[in-house]
C-alpha cells in the first residue's frame, strides 16, 4: 500500500480568518477525526511544534493539547521562537531554540521528539552537526512538496497536491493557512481512493527529505550547470483559478533565488506577437524578465506551425521581426533562435545563419511532453536524467511543468546543480530534437 506523510509546521495554532473562518490545529484534527471514523482506519500525521505556541497553548487552551496527546500523531520540533534568521544565528542560539521547544515537548506529550524542521528550511550545514551532536536521535527534515502562501484557490492546492502525490512523500503543511485546511478533505479523500495509507513520519519506508532545507553558502567551484530554457514567452495565463505563465514562473524564481547559493537564471524563447501583448496588458512582467539577468532569445515573430514550409524569405522574416522587438525592448540581442515546435528546413537553416551571422539554432536535450507526465512524473524524470551542460525545454503555461518546476530547482539545487543562461552553458547548442524534413535529429 502507498503510504504519504502530512506534516504540520507551527502547530499548534487556533486562529479565526478575518470572515470568521475558524482555521488551526483544532480543524484539523476534527477533520482528520471524522475521515478516519468514516473510513474505519486510522489517519496519521505529523505535527510540527514551536514553543512559544506550546507555551500560550498550555495556558490558553490545555483541552487542544490534551487532544493532541491522545491522537497518537507524532510530534515534531520546529523551534521555539520561529525566528525568520534560524540560519544567521550563532550555535549556541540555534541549540537553545532546539532544546527549549525539546524539553517542552518532552513535559508536554510524555515522549521527546526525533525530528526538527527549522523555521522556512532555513539552517547551515553546521547547525545540523551540532543539532545531531546534542540529539543523536533527531533527524533534520525538509519535504518533498509544500503549499505555497497565497497562491492557490482551495480547489487549485488540492489538484495540485493529488496530481504531485508519490509513494513515500513527505507533504508539508499549514494548518492555519484557509486554502490548505479547506482543501485537506479533498486531498486525504482523493487520495484514499487512489490506496494511500496516511501514516507519521516515522512510518515511512525511506530515508527522509532533505529536499527544501536551504543555507546561504558559498558555491562550489565544481558545480555541474544546467540551462532551464522557456518556450512561447510571455504568457500570463489563468484557466479554472489556476495561475500560469511567465509571471508565476518567476515568482518561483525570485523565493528560490532568496536563499540560493548562486542566483537561478534561465532562458525565455520569446515569441514576438507575444512580447507586443505584454508591452500592452502586462509590462510589468517583461519588467521583472529583464531585472531577473535571464536570457531573452528568439523563438520567432508568430510561432507559425508550418515554420519549415515557409520560403526562406518568410522565415527570415519571422526571425527578423522578433529580432528587432527583443532588442528594442531588452536593450540587447538575441543570438539564439529555435524553430516552432523545432521544425525547421535545411534552406531556412542556412538562410536565417545567414542573416545573423552571430546567431545559433538551438534544440533541446530533454523536454516537457504535453499532458504525458503528471506533474511528480515530470519533476522526476528531469531530475533523475539531469546532466551536467544539459538543455532543457520547459512550457511555463504546461499546468503540470508549472507545478513541478519548484520541486524540480529544488532538487537540483539539493544535487549542487548551477541553473544558469544559455549564453553561459560553455557548450555548442545541440540540434536534438529539431526536425528537418520530418526526421528528428537524435541524439549521437
Amino acid at each position: 500500500m502507498a503510504k504519504i506523510a502530512l506534516t504540520f509546521n507551527g502547530a499548534p495554532q487556533i486562529v479565526q480568518s478575518s470572515e470568521g473562518v475558524q482555521l488551526g490545529t483544532a480543524e484539523l484534527l476534527r477533520v482528520i477525526e471524522e475521515l478516519s471514523a468514516a473510513w474505519n482506519e486510522p489517519i496519521r500525521v505529523t505535527l510540527f511544534m514551536v514553543g512559544k505556541q506550546l507555551q500560550q497553548m498550555q495556558s490558553s487552551h490545555p483541552e487542544l493539547l490534551e487532544h493532541i496527546a491522545q491522537s497518537g500523531h507524532e510530534i515534531g520540533n520546529n523551534s521555539f521562537s520561529h525566528p525568520k534568521n534560524f540560519h544567521q544565528l550563532p550555535l549556541a542560539d540555534v541549540l537553545a531554540e532546539v532544546r527549549q521547544t525539546h524539553e517542552l515537548i518532552t513535559q508536554i506529550f510524555d515522549r521527546p521528539p526525533t525530528c526538527f524542521r527549522p523555521p522556512h528550511g532555513l539552517i547551515t550545514s553546521e547547525a545540523t552537526a551540532a543539532i545531531q551532536a546534542e540529539f543523536p536521535d533527531y533527524q533534520v527534515v525538509g519535504w518533498d512538496h509544500h503549499d505555497e502562501k497565497g497562491n492557490d484557490t482551495p480547489e487549485v492546492f488540492r489538484d495540485r497536491t493529488v496530481d504531485n502525490a508519490t509513494d513515500q512523500q513527505v507533504l508539508l503543511l499549514h494548518d492555519w493557512r484557509k486554502p490548505t485546511l479547506w482543501a485537506l478533505r479533498g486531498i486525504l479523500t482523493q487520495l484514499q481512493q487512489q490506496g494511500y495509507q496516511f501514516v507519521s513520519l516515522k512510518d515511512l519506508d525511506r530515508q527522509l527529505p532533505q529536499q527544501g532545507l536551504r543555507a546561504i553558502l558559498p558555491p562550489r567551484v565544481d558545480m555541474p550547470r544546467i540551462a532551464f530554457t522557456f518556450d512561447d514567452d510571455p504568457k500570463v495565463i489563468s484557466k479554472g483559478g489556476v495561475r500560469l505563465g511567465t509571471a508565476e514562473l518567476l515568482r518561483v524564481i525570485e523565493d528560490l533565488n532568496q536563499t540560493a547559493a548562486l542566483p537561478i537564471r534561465v532562458t525565455f524563447f520569446v515569441v514576438g506577437v507575444n512580447l507586443e501583448k505584454a508591452q500592452s496588458q502586462y509590462p510589468e512582467v517583461l519588467q521583472q524578465m529583464k531585472a531577473g539577468g535571464h536570457d531573452i532569445q528568439n523563438h520567432s515573430y508568430s510561432h507559425p506551425s508550418n515554420f519549415h514550409q515557409l520560403s526562406t524569405a518568410e522565415a527570415v522574416d519571422e526571425v527578423s521581426k522578433n529580432h528587432d522587438l527583443i532588442t528594442e525592448i531588452f536593450g540587447r540581442a538575441p543570438q539564439y533562435f529555435r524553430p516552432p515546435k523545432g521544425f525547421i528546413s535545411q534552406e531556412n537553416h542556412r538562410a536565417i545563419l545567414k542573416a545573423f551571422p552571430g546567431y545559433h539554432i538551438c534544440g533541446w536535450d530533454r523536454h516537457d511532453e504535453k499532458d504525458s507526465y503528471t506533474a511528480a512524473q515530470l519533476r522526476n524524470a528531469v531530475v533523475r536524467s539531469a546532466q551536467d551542460r544539459q538543455i532543457v525545454l520547459l512550457h511555463n503555461w504546461y499546468k503540470n511543468t508549472l507545478w513541478s518546476v519548484r520541486g524540480m530547482l529544488g532538487d537540483l539545487q539539493a544535487k549542487n546543480y548551477q541553473f544558469v543562461r544559455l549564453s553561459d552553458l560553455e557548450r555548442q547548442p545541440t540540434l536534438y530534437g529539431l526536425k528537418y524534413g520530418g526526421k528528428t535529429v537524435m541524439k549521437a
